[in-house]
């Protein structure tokens, strides 16, 4: 029995249908073979440094019209939405700041691959990881850009920091960097209000024993108080005078975004700068042109051959409900045992 007609040939759509399944067939096949198509793309290689200290626990980062959230958290969350916006082939990786220097506990790794585990470890960032009660940020972006370089040219840094520094720099002697400034790109980022707020004291648990209040708190540089002796020694510089004055006067123990000292540091270093007042200022951030490495990226053609594929097959499909639908004259009718005659009612 055919579908053809009297004449016996195949329909001009029976002959579609067929052509659709063969190609749908021949994509599918080829999909299985996993071909990998060699692009030139713009990708990204950071290494993210958050700063874990305890003035981050201030809850004064407000994204967008959300409710009030601290600025570790949303530190986080918008390194996860900037990652999650890189494009294949972009690696990322991950270290903690606190005390004086960075510490790499991620190295760089693909994003599309891997962004379930950079999520969970970047979930897992505390500030109860700190291994020391200080927050010399300077030093902190010195040692990042250390690591950064470390891991090859491409690698670039991204310091995310509310700028505090504990205890406070000295007006004029500041930690001097080593290397040569612009050899490693990147940003410092900068989270946190722009009104002083006090700084939450927390137990290990996470419980809030209050605020720290300004006798607990050095309140002037390192380099006024002068080595601890008998006699304090003042260093060569020093010519401020009235330490105790300004000891009484400080406002150390509250902390906001120190924003001019980082867009200085930032120039000092050769550095962008970028205030992540919303998540979405890092995902822009992340991908500045300066930053951007021009390499060869294999692209996995699976994905779209079997779309392809698909759209073949339902085309096929659509064509056979069109022969089904508009069968000619003469047509086989199970219920009458026959076909009927063209022109002739059906009088069942």
């Amino acid at each position: 029995m055919s579908f053809a007609g009297s004449s016996g040939r195949r329909s001009p759509l029976a002959s579609g249908q067929l052509g659709l399944l063969a190609v749908a067939l021949a994509l599918a096949v080829t999909a299985l073979a996993r071909p990998l198509l060699p692009l030139s793309s713009d990708v990204f290689r950071h290494l993210i440094v958050f700063d874990i200290t305890q003035s981050m626990n201030v809850g004064d980062a407000v994204p967008s019209d959300d409710a009030p959230t601290t600025r570790l958290e949303h530190a986080k969350a918008a390194v996860l939405e900037a990652t999650a916006a890189l494009p294949c082939g972009s690696e990322i990786g991950l270290a903690l700041f606190t005390g004086h220097r960075a510490f790499l506990v991620l190295a760089p790794v693909e994003v599309c691959a891997n962004y379930a585990d950079i999520s969970n470890v970047v979930d897992a960032v505390d500030w109860r990881m700190a291994w020391a009660a200080r927050s010399e940020i300077a030093k902190g972006v010195h040692s990042g850009l250390t690591i950064a370089d470390a891991l090859g040219p491409t690698t670039s840094l991204v310091f995310v920091t509310d700028g505090h520094e504990a205890p406070p720099l000295h007006a004029v002697l500041r930690p001097r960097f080593r290397g040569d400034p612009g050899s490693v790109r990147g940003l410092l980022a900068g989270v946190g209000g722009s009104v002083p707020l006090a700084i939450p004291k927390l137990d290990p648990q996470g419980r809030n024993l209050g605020h720290w209040e300004a006798d607990e708190v050095i309140q002037v540089d390192e380099l006024s108080l002068g080595r601890p002796t008998g006699v304090p020694e003042r260093y060569a510089g020093d010519e401020t005078g009235d330490v105790e004055a300004r000891i009484a006067s400080g406002t150390e123990h509250l902390s906001m975004l120190r924003e001019s000292y980082l867009r200085s540091l930032a120039n000092e270093l050769r550095l962008h700068y970028r205030r992540v007042g919303d998540t979405g200022d890092l995902k822009q951030a992340l991908q500045h042109p300066e930053l951007a490495n021009d390499t060869e990226v294999s692209r996995d053609l699976r994905p779209l051959l079997a779309g392809m594929a698909a759209l073949f097959l339902a085309g096929s499909y659509l064509l056979s409900g069109r022969r089904r639908n508009g069968r000619p004259a003469g047509t086989f009718r199970p219920e009458r045992g026959g076909p009927v005659p063209a022109g002739e009612p059906d009088r069942a």
